[in-house]
């Protein structure tokens, strides 16, 4: 029987997570809490009821369905989460604009939807990357979904923090062709304080599995937190030191996922951040380049 997992999205014809044209599978689920976090949605690890404010009618459905726990405010409906039946709300939604985010599925189910674009991944030399939400969290639906795509023939990538013991994580991603391993800075105390975590186990995962897999390193550039010219130098000279031979994308700081967070009923604190300039960011890509690294400065 194949292993069962919950995810909360999957989106075709990706370009930026990994080689060629890409299906991206979102696992829910993730141990670390960044105040920058473009899917906040992925962070619990069961499913939750998202309000899509723009797409509610004001019609009252899902407060007769509830019965209680939902009300009508000023602005929208008023929910109070721990006491609203989600799946009942939801179904009573002529709009969608309540919706359960995260899904149950098993391995068997998926496998199909992923393979739908296999003459695309063909022609592009693209394939699947699992992300999330971290897909090593639940490390035998990550595995069994790497090892079915790799006995297919389709390229395999996993995007991870890297934030889980070595034993469960090595086994988890040890099948895939790529790993896209995010760094998201080096000084522990502005790790801790802007993703929850200190970077000890990350740091202590990057240098075992850098002799033994394919990785490219991916680098939230958030200001105010890691987009430093310190940083970037403490970065390369620690990829150095690690015989890190892959590449490094640089990925500017966007509030694109903000809108997210008030359908969670969640604050977003980087509100008013602005992006890094085209000239910071070049900067900071030669503190790599003048190493010897390939960098990416990924563009939204």
């Amino acid at each position: 029987m194949s292993e069962t997992g919950i995810i909360f999205n999957t989106q075709r014809f990706s370009l930026h997570d990994g080689p060629g044209t890409r299906t991206v599978l979102f696992f829910k689920g993730c141990p670390l809490n960044c105040l920058w976090c473009s899917n906040p949605e992925s962070q619990n690890s069961e499913s939750e009821l998202m309000y899509h404010r723009n797409k509610c009618i004001l019609c009252g459905s899902c407060i007769r369905a509830a019965g209680t726990g939902i009300e009508m405010g000023p602005d929208g409906i008023v929910l109070d989460r721990s006491r609203v039946d989600a799946a009942k709300v939801s179904a009573a939604c002529p709009t969608r604009a309540l919706e359960i985010v995260g899904q149950k599925t098993r391995v068997d189910e998926i496998i199909p939807i992923l393979m739908r674009d296999i003459p695309y991944f063909r022609r592009s030399r693209g394939g699947v990357t699992l992300s999330g939400g971290e897909p090593t969290m639940q490390a035998g639906f990550c595995r069994e979904i790497l090892q079915r795509l790799r006995e297919l023939g389709v390229h395999t990538a996993v995007e991870t923090c890297a934030h889980r013991n070595w034993e469960p994580f090595y086994r988890a991603v040890e099948p895939a062709d790529l790993i896209l391993f995010d760094l998201k800075g080096i000084d522990p105390s502005m790790h801790k304080q802007a993703i929850g975590v200190d970077n000890e186990l990350i740091m202590e995962n990057f240098l075992k599995l850098v002799p033994l897999k394919t990785i490219h390193a991916r680098i939230p550039v958030i200001p105010g937190y890691n987009a430093t010219d310190e940083n970037f130098k403490q970065t390369a000279a620690f990829m150095l030191n690690s015989g890190f031979k892959g590449e490094v994308h640089l990925l500017p700081y966007h509030s694109y996922g903000s809108g997210k967070y008030t359908a969670l009923q969640q604050d977003y604190e980087l509100t008013g951040t602005e992006p890094p300039s085209e000239q910071q960011l070049e900067s900071w890509a030669y503190s790599f380049e003048i190493e010897g690294l390939k960098v990416k400065i990924h563009k939204h």
